[in-house]
């Protein structure tokens, strides 16, 4: 793809001269896994798919989806989750408030059959991750 654009997004448009100047030159990508990941695996899962909805900073956009992900853990299975606190829009005031997560959430939107395994703030990073285990 060209600095130009592919004709779907144009070549000055401003997300697109942020994400060149963030990854053009000197980036180097970590390929460490978030800790979730090594957490919810050493519990032990149910056979079966597993589903990754997103990695990174995009996890909190699919707050919208946090229903729909708990209901589709199998029984016995383990939801991981990751987003941007309330506090969040402080240093990122054009964070949208529906992807940022309230006190308490995301363990006050899981289903009654789910135990909180774990539910902290990342210090520093204006995050909060949960841990949970559908019961079965």
């Amino acid at each position: 793809m060209s600095a130009e654009g592919s004709g779907l997004v144009p070549g000055d448009h401003p997300d697109r001269i942020k994400w060149n100047a963030k990854y053009s030159s000197g980036f180097v990508p970590s390929f460490r896994p978030n800790p979730l990941a090594p957490q919810a695996l050493a519990l032990g899962l149910p056979e079966g798919p597993v589903a990754d909805l997103a990695c990174g900073p995009s996890g909190a956009a699919l707050l919208a989806v946090f229903a729909a992900a708990a209901a589709a853990v199998a029984d016995g299975g383990v939801l991981a989750w990751e987003a941007y606190t309330d506090d969040a829009r402080r240093t990122r005031p054009g964070l949208p408030p529906e992807w940022c997560l309230a006190p308490g959430e995301p363990a006050s939107l899981l289903p009654p059959e789910f135990s909180v395994l774990d539910q902290s703030e990342i210090p520093g990073r204006d995050r909060r991750r949960l841990l949970a285990r559908r019961a079965g």
